[in-house]
């Protein structure tokens, strides 16, 4: 039988799909070391893969070297969790949100994922690696899903909402 939260994830992203027909998608059952995963794979060469483990407790949304984890019990039950889980995929589907991968000697050392806000690049999330080759040239690249279109921020007195 599968767990609640998977059951969860499926109908939403099926409702999504309706609205959004062209939006690619795998899903990859029984993973031996994370179960369930549902893939967003890059279209375009200046994209990058999305990828959701779901296990019975939570649903970790890997983008590289990067992970935002939703737990169940943190965020109101399976429902809002899943809820969002897929509103962060649904950004960083859209031209709203980037990575941008830091290297240097030809190996990536750092991963920021940004946030437009107004045109200005935010950092949301990053990690990186301790030990790397710090005398090495340093390049950096940037990574862009466009998907779907960016939502747009609708502003209802001190606190805002995003449009679909």
């Amino acid at each position: 039988m599968k767990p609640e939260i998977q059951m969860e994830l499926e109908q939403q992203v099926a409702a999504i799909v309706t609205k959004h027909p062209r939006l690619q998608y795998m899903w990859a059952q029984n993973q031996p070391s994370v179960g369930t995963q549902l893939k967003f794979p890059k279209v375009a060469a200046e994209g990058f893969d999305i990828v959701l483990d779901i296990s019975n407790a939570d649903i970790v949304v890997r983008i590289g070297e990067l992970d935002e984890a939703f737990r169940i019990d943190v965020h109101g039950g399976p429902a809002l969790a899943v809820r969002y889980a897929l509103g962060l995929v649904r950004d960083l589907l859209s031209p709203a949100m980037r990575l941008r991968i830091l290297s240097a000697g030809g190996r990536p050392y750092r991963w920021v994922l940004e946030s437009s806000d107004d045109g200005v690049w935010k950092a949301e999330n990053l990690t990186g690696r301790i030990f790397y080759r710090y005398f090495g040239r340093r390049s950096e690249a940037i990574f862009q899903n466009s998907q779907l279109p960016a939502r747009e921020v609708l502003w209802e007195g001190s606190s805002h909402r995003f449009a679909v």
